[in-house]
């Protein structure tokens, strides 16, 4: 069953230093935070250098066959988003349908979005062009 809230982002622009995500949030159970016409009036700005790199481990593998394929697996690393903001390598402006703000005054789906991001990235090893987190 769905909690009725959730976000999605976009890229609105790139450069060699910084992804700028524009986003939006919504909340179904509150009327005017509803977002019907999906308004991404929020932004993420990323630099780029903030983006970690996973931990890659490659080994031979003997297959049934008799051949031997190489296995790449990509393991995530802990990111430091305290860090990241302080450092202002993350900033972010929040959505006007945003109804709850973590301590920092960043609202709670635009750190979602975030996690996301990262987590994609150390994933695929591409920056996600579209994101999308509801629950």
């Amino acid at each position: 069953m769905s909690h009725g809230y959730g976000g999605a982002a976009r890229i609105a622009l790139q450069d060699e230093n910084t992804v700028v995500y524009e986003y939006a949030a919504y909340n179904l159970n509150v009327e005017e935070l509803r977002n019907s016409d999906h308004i991404y009036d929020g932004l993420i700005t990323i630099s780029r250098n903030a983006f970690v790199e996973p931990e890659i481990h490659e080994k031979l593998k003997r297959m049934p066959s008799g051949r031997k394929k190489l296995i790449v697996k990509r393991i995530e690393r802990d990111v430091d988003y305290t860090a990241l903001f302080n450092e202002g390598k993350i900033t972010v402006e929040n959505s006007h349908f945003c109804w709850r703000t973590l301590d920092n005054g960043v609202g709670m789906m635009a750190m979602r979005i975030i996690f996301k991001i990262f987590r994609l990235y150390q994933e695929t090893g591409h920056i996600p062009d579209r994101v999308g987190y509801d629950v």
